[in-house]
């Protein structure tokens, strides 16, 4: 069942636990089945008394099912159960309050589908039969081996309160180079948020005729001067205008954070009343929790607030991931892209065990031979870069149009799909101009992504020879796979238009402060570095989804040439300037 590299990841996994390690990075390529490895990691665990119960992390909703249909499709000895939020499995449909509690349905309790790969079906049979799937859910989960669920439900907010051991599992977490990501964030106007609290005296007041809440008004009478200070310090910070980059907010200590969070949990006693009553001033209540909650984030130093134009930020400074090293029985962290150990390592501030297919030769021949390395080109650009002093230079913006017009020539000749990846959104706006004039020749579908549409640039780039051109570490260069009915790529090529570093910001110089116990400023410059690697990686990723699929990769950035190691040294390549790639392609 199991091919070599997934059999020496098993068995060093197991071995690794066996002595207490937490925490095993297993960095394996397209196709290698990381899945399937993880399965049977969380099977033997489990058999060999190491762990009783495994959460296995996936990004979306939609991601459950690999796990859950491979569970099935190998026949795996595991009691396997999905965990989907009140926004599909709620028969009220809402997520916003607690209301199980008070809820009819709450002991409603249906039964399982044959196969859990139909689960959104099973969702709307088992709400005709008048069951709750939310509450059939939770039930079920708790007999479980393996509970699979989505990155919301690992939040320190959520994961509390599904009652699970934590000392007694294992969490798996796919797509672990997305580490970064894990932290809780709220974001909201400015206005908007002034506007909200300045009804703060009017809530109560609604609040104040309502019975069973009175506690609860008493609170809020309590700490209407808390409310005030904050009201007086989110006006002060409108005075600001931000427009290179956001700005770091450090005046929320005249506002105390446990006064806003004893708010908070008052708020959240009175809430599932309000909204099982209809209550007038239920909706304006859950609003001002919402923004009230977000300081609760700033609490021990444990969160940071930034200005980004007339929004307010508020950011955890450390992957709440980090805390269940030491609270489970281990972490499993998995991608075909992680960061380094070193610095998996400073992130999580705890040992990694990392186990990479590449560096083993008889796993990583054993893998050529079935993804023939020959099958893919690199091809190193020397005389372009899309650093930010040069996007403008007449002399650069000429040598990126001759890459982009080698991309439309490569798809209006050999068909498929160029997906050409650019460092950000202001570097493909810059573009556009060139892609318009690209697009009027009429050979070849030239699709230009657009924030949160990338299911529509999906749909468009199927229906023919495309030109894609998307912003690195988008819907359409991470996690979405552009193939076939077959399972192959229709990406033909990819090329990478400029070496995608994050934006200089005072959360990463904040970020690389909390993790880091040695010298900060090393380890930003190597969070610039790996996240631009990451980003490169999961972009290059998209070509090849199967052992049959070939094409190209072009780097287009006179930095990559640093890393030339690290993203292509297994790989054929070569190393020519915009004006020889075009000619190649002519």
């Amino acid at each position: 069942m199991l091919r070599p590299w997934q059999q020496y990841f098993v068995n060093r996994s197991l071995e690794e636990l066996k002595e207490g390690k937490k925490v095993i990075a297993i960095n394996s390529p397209t196709g290698s089945g990381k899945t399937l490895t993880a399965l049977k990691i969380i099977e033997s665990a489990i058999e060999l008394g190491i762990a009783k119960k495994s959460l296995f992390a996936v990004r979306t909703v939609t991601q459950l099912l690999p796990p859950l249909r491979d569970v099935e499709r190998f026949g795996l000895r595991l009691k396997a159960v999905p965990l989907i939020g009140k926004e599909k499995a709620c028969p009220a449909g809402y997520a916003g309050v607690n209301l199980c509690p008070q809820c009819s349905w709450r002991d409603r309790v249906g039964e399982p589908p044959a196969s859990w790969t139909e689960v959104f079906s099973w969702i709307e049979s088992t709400i005709r039969s008048f069951k709750c799937p939310y509450v059939t859910l939770k039930e079920l989960s708790k007999d479980a081996d393996l509970v699979v669920l989505s990155y919301q439900y690992l939040s320190p907010d959520i994961l509390p309160k599904l009652g699970t051991d934590l000392k007694e599992a294992l969490i798996v977490v796919d797509e672990a180079h997305n580490l970064l990501k894990f932290v809780r964030e709220r974001k909201f106007k400015l206005d908007r948020a002034i506007g909200l609290l300045s009804s703060y005296p009017k809530l109560f007041k609604s609040l104040n005729s309502t019975e069973g809440v009175k506690e609860v008004v008493e609170v809020m009478k309590t700490f209407s001067t808390t409310i005030l200070s904050l009201i007086n310090v989110l006006r002060r910070l409108k005075g600001f205008s931000v427009v290179e980059r956001p700005l770091r907010v450090t005046n929320f200590f005249e506002v105390s954070t446990s006064e806003i969070k004893i708010i908070v949990e008052a708020l959240e006693r009175a809430l599932p009343k309000l909204v099982l009553e209809a209550h007038p001033a239920a909706d304006l209540a859950v609003q001002i929790r919402d923004v009230l909650e977000a300081f609760t984030l700033l609490e021990s130093g444990h969160g940071a607030a930034y200005l980004e134009g007339d929004s307010l930020v508020i950011r955890e400074l450390k992957p709440w991931i980090s805390k269940y090293v030491n609270e489970s029985k281990g972490l499993i962290l998995l991608s075909g892209t992680l960061h380094s150990k070193q610095f998996l390592e400073t992130v999580l501030s705890a040992e990694v065990v990392y186990l990479d297919l590449f560096d083993n030769e008889y796993l990583r021949n054993s893998y050529f031979n079935l993804f023939n390395p020959n099958n893919v080109m690199y091809l190193f650009i020397t005389d372009y870069s899309s650093k930010y002093k040069l996007r403008n230079d007449p002399v650069m913006m000429e040598r990126r149009k001759r890459i982009e017009l080698a991309c439309y020539r490569m798809v209006a000749r050999s068909g498929g799909t160029c997906l050409m990846v650019y460092p950000s959104y202001s570097a493909l706006s810059l573009a556009k101009p060139h892609l318009s004039e690209l697009s009027e020749r009429g050979e070849v579908n030239v699709i230009v992504s657009e924030r949160g549409l990338g299911h529509k640039v999906l749909e468009a780039a199927k229906r023919g020879a495309s030109l894609v051109a998307a912003v690195a570490g988008d819907q359409l260069t991470e996690g979405v796979e552009l193939v076939d009915e077959g399972g192959s790529s229709i990406i033909r090529a990819v090329a990478v238009l400029g070496a995608p570093f994050p934006s200089p910001s005072p959360y990463l110089e904040d970020f690389s402060k909390a993790v880091s116990k040695g010298d900060w400023k090393k380890t930003l410059e190597k969070l610039y570095e790996e996240e631009m690697l990451v980003k490169v990686k999961q972009a290059v990723g998209r070509l090849v989804r199967s052992p049959s699929d070939s094409g190209v990769v072009i780097l287009a950035d006179t930095r990559f040439l640093n890393y030339k190691e690290v993203l292509a040294k297994w790989y054929p390549k070569r190393f020519l300037s915009s004006s020889e790639l075009l000619e190649m392609v002519s």
